[in-house]
């Protein structure tokens, strides 16, 4: 593999390319250039997104990004390769690419430089989108028909054109009258026209299912094709099969939808020839359940009963009677295998039923809570209510209930929201906002001990035997101990944070961070290994992960308030994530606890980790005594690198982000040397609109290709607060 020396200004030898002259005379910071914004030391990025060949076997340049420095009065150029689209796909016909452009004030998009030989403006370059890996896979790269007429040729003639990626026929015919041309004239037609369609022959129920591999749509007409084929579908219905792969016939997919009868939908796939089990698929058909249905054996899907008494009768307890008592049944296996299931029943008034079957063991039917505010009136007992909102039929019962309201008649209405903070009803917190004044009062039931209600973020009388208790200077001493400074050679760094969610990340991160080395941090709570997201993973395995660092998330991941709530969730949280794992836990790290866009009167209004949280709330100073790396929302996502431990940085959260907004930040802590933590979920796996596998694997690859490259540091979470350039 041979590289092109690359002269400055210009990314572009031995290629077709162009001038491109950049103007930073629009720059708005603070105002424009004439009212004395200061243009030294503005700069503009261009780097490619994908390496490009020169020639075959061949390294395109020695660097794949520019930075141009503007001179004093805000221009500049660069010489950068052209999107030629006569060449198929730009300079290379298996790839899709463009040049991402980055500024110094915060503007960042992708352009393709158009043909030509003159220079051109920045400005005039439209913003672009590079095709994706799986639309370059699937992409129609050439066509071909030949059409041809034995004894008068020239009568008839054809052609096909491949325009954007859409395949055109043009066909001349002879003129119109009696004449005949041989079917053996014309060629390659049936071939072609076989090939744009996805429909195959009608299976008879003969075939080969384990041969058939050639991608399509194969209808079923008679009814007892499916079984015959052995697909285990119910009552020998017919439908439709769906033949796909990737990469080659050996790795193939099938999948049978059953006719409206059944609306099953089986599949299987095959790995290097080798065929799994058919497998059933969830369905988003409703499916009626009669008093004969056992719900310890249902598949997973959206189900109704046929009678009123049903819901009773099958063991939910419905809190109504009659049509009141019906709803929609719904399941979801939570892992592999039927060992770790979720069963939700929705009544029509809203209401919510749960039960969960774990290790095989189904737990009882609790009623959740219910977004839909339920009427309090005379006979309420506050003590008794069940999770949810509530509001009071009449004015006079909030106080008449021992709600302490200051306001009478409509000033002492509101809304009262009670939510269980443990798995018993031990741990309680109610709310009463004001719907006039906005004031909100609270109440907290400990150890089932019910308190006063005080007014939401008023002085509480603190001990002074329950002031925060620890030593930062400790912490930060063992931390520094464990993770000497270092230097990164000049260079920025991103970091990968998990927040708890071990079953996904042990089946699909984690042999992803293994096969990249790039190294992992995970914010856990103490108290929850035991729930659905994180029971695939025990603690002595989680322990032995190499190269996975751990971060204390609170003992449970809810909201606290009193001195001894909050420092049994901080504290213990820490100190059993340390028994449990087998080392110290340094860090801290922000549950997720926003409600309603709003976070601020959290663990008794330290609220999602900024200065004032910190600097004057129990709950701050308690978890600055007891940890020497804490996130939170102070500063900038993108944290300088000075050997500083800064207290509260934030994160980016790339699980929900399109590739393009991650990239963006990632190439934006490469290019201004910086320090980027990226954070996701991992049990939002495959949920509609967040990330996959895949996407994870892109993220994971693209970083380590920027460390390979040199242009990132190869450092973790925690040493990225013990970090220098």
């Amino acid at each position: 593999m041979t590289s092109v020396a690359v002269p400055d200004n210009d990314l572009a030898p031995n290629m077709p390319s162009r001038v491109v002259t950049i103007s930073a005379t629009n720059v708005t910071e603070g105002g424009t250039t004439d009212g004395g914004v200061t243009i030294p030391g503005k700069w503009v990025n261009f780097a490619l997104s994908d390496t490009l060949d020169v020639t075959p076997g061949g390294d395109v340049i020695a660097r794949t990004s520019q930075t141009v420095t503007l001179d004093s009065a805000g221009n500049g150029q660069i010489r950068l390769p052209v999107y030629d689209t006569s060449h198929g796909k730009g300079w290379e016909r298996d790839k899709d690419w463009a040049i991402i452009v980055t500024t110094s004030w915060g503007s960042s998009k992708a352009i393709r430089v158009p043909a030509g030989s003159t220079s051109i403006p920045l400005s005039q370059i439209p913003a672009v989108r590079p095709l994706s890996r799986n639309e370059m896979r699937y992409a129609i790269t050439g066509v071909s028909v030949s059409v041809s007429v034995g004894s008068t040729p020239g009568q008839a003639s054809g052609n096909a054109t491949l325009d954007g990626g859409i395949v055109r026929f043009g066909f001349v015919l002879p003129p119109t009258g009696a004449h005949k041309h041989p079917a053996s004239d014309i060629t390659d037609l049936d071939d072609v026209l076989e090939e744009s369609s996805f429909w195959r022959p009608v299976l008879t129920g003969s075939e080969n299912l384990d041969q058939l591999t050639t991608p399509g749509i194969y209808p079923m007409q008679l009814n007892a094709t499916a079984n015959s084929l052995g697909i285990p579908v119910a009552n020998d219905v017919n439908g439709t099969l769906e033949v796909t792969w990737a990469g080659s016939t050996s790795n193939a997919r099938q999948i049978f939808r059953g006719n409206p009868k059944t609306y099953e939908v089986w599949e299987r796939s095959s790995l290097a020839q080798v065929w799994s089990a058919w497998k059933r698929s969830p369905t988003a058909d409703t499916r009626i359940l009669g008093a004969d249905a056992n719900l310890n054996s249902l598949d997973d899907g959206w189900y109704a009963f046929s009678g009123t008494a049903i819901p009773a009768a099958l063991g939910i307890p419905v809190p109504a009677s009659g049509a009141a008592a019906l709803g929609y049944l719904h399941q979801r296996t939570a892992f592999s295998g039927t060992n770790y299931i979720v069963q939700e029943y929705r009544l029509m008034s809203g209401a919510l039923l749960s039960r969960s079957r774990t290790a095989g063991v189904w737990s009882a039917w609790v009623q959740q809570m219910t977004p839909q505010s339920r009427i309090l009136d005379s006979s309420a007992n506050l003590d008794a209510l069940d999770d949810g909102w509530y509001v009071f039929s009449s004015t006079a019962l909030p106080a008449t209930k021992g709600i302490p309201v200051a306001a009478s008649g409509v000033g002492a209405l509101g809304e009262l929201y009670q939510r269980n903070n443990y798995t018993n009803s031990n741990y309680i917190t109610q709310e009463y906002r004001l719907f006039l004044s906005g004031k909100v009062l609270r109440r907290v039931k400990n150890t089932g001990t019910w308190g006063a209600w005080v007014e939401a973020g008023a002085s509480q009388a603190i001990p002074t035997n329950a002031l925060p208790l620890g030593s930062r200077e400790l912490r930060v001493q063992l931390f520094e101990q464990a993770y000497p400074l270092v230097s990164t050679g000049g260079k920025g760094c991103v970091v990968f944070r998990y927040d708890h969610g071990l079953t996904n990340f042990k089946s699909t991160l984690l042999p992803l961070h293994q096969q990249y080395g790039i190294k992992a941090y995970i914010a856990m709570n103490s108290r929850n290994w035991g729930i659905t997201e994180n029971s695939g993973a025990t603690q002595a395995e989680a322990a032995a992960w190499a190269n996975v660092e751990w971060g204390n998330h609170t003992s449970d991941h809810n909201d606290q308030t009193g001195i001894a709530a909050i420092y049994d969730s901080v504290v213990k949280g820490r100190t059993e994530l340390e028994s449990q794992l087998g080392r110290i836990i340094h860090g801290f790290t922000v549950p997720g606890l926003v409600a309603n866009g709003d976070a601020t009167g959290k663990f008794d209004g330290w609220g999602a980790g900024d200065a004032a949280g910190y600097s004057s709330t129990y709950a701050g100073g308690l978890i600055l005594a007891q940890h020497a790396v804490v996130s939170g929302t102070i500063g900038d996502q993108l944290r300088e690198l000075d050997g500083r431990n800064y207290i509260g940085g934030r994160h980016f959260t790339w699980e929900a982000a399109a590739w393009a907004d991650i990239k963006a930040m990632i190439d934006a802590a490469a290019a201004q040397k910086k320090a980027l933590t990226i954070m996701c979920h991992p049990r939002t796996m495959g949920a509609t609109g967040y990330w996959t596998a895949a996407i994870a694997e892109q993220v994971i690859s693209y970083v380590r290709s920027l460390i390979d490259a040199g242009q990132l540091a190869d450092i973790s979470y925690y040493q990225s607060h013990r970090a220098t350039l």
